[in-house]
């Protein structure tokens, strides 16, 4: 019966891990990417995968593939997650905190957060971007159900 499980769980996820694994095998052949550590799926503007990693000198790297363009920063010149979630917790006190992960937003590297806010009885979801590079926020979309 185990094995079963494990047979649909591969199947269900094997697309997903071939996206990855492409996105990597990109990220190393276009990139100084030399070792990847997580890879993480973003679909704002467009669909690709963020590739977290190092290069050979261990300096870690964020690279974003989109088919076979590629845009890499180096972590230490860019805002990191606990920085952007620091802020946010800020500006949006008691809000529960989701998921967080790089994006692109139009032609801007971007942070998205993913956050529930509890008000009147109801859950209302949002979405709250903030520039990689400086972790400037930049907007705020509300889900609505219809």
């Amino acid at each position: 019966m185990c094995g079963y499980g494990v047979y649909f769980f591969g199947q269900i996820h094997r697309e997903d891990w071939a996206a990855e694994d492409e996105a990597v095998r990109t990220a190393y052949a276009k990139t100084v990417l030399a070792r990847a550590e997580k890879v993480v799926p973003f679909t704002l503007d467009s669909t690709g995968m963020v590739v977290f990693g190092e290069d050979k000198l261990g300096q870690q790297v964020i690279v974003w593939v989109n088919g076979d363009q590629t845009h890499t920063e180096y972590a230490r010149d860019a805002k990191g997650e606990h920085d952007v979630i620091a802020e946010w917790q800020k500006r949006v006190p008691g809000g529960r905190l989701l998921r967080v992960i790089p994006g692109k937003l139009q032609d801007t590297y971007v942070w998205e957060i993913f956050y529930k806010v509890s008000e009147e009885g109801s859950d209302h979801y949002y979405y709250d971007y903030y520039r990689f590079k400086d972790g400037a926020f930049l907007e705020t979309y509300r889900l609505t159900l219809q």
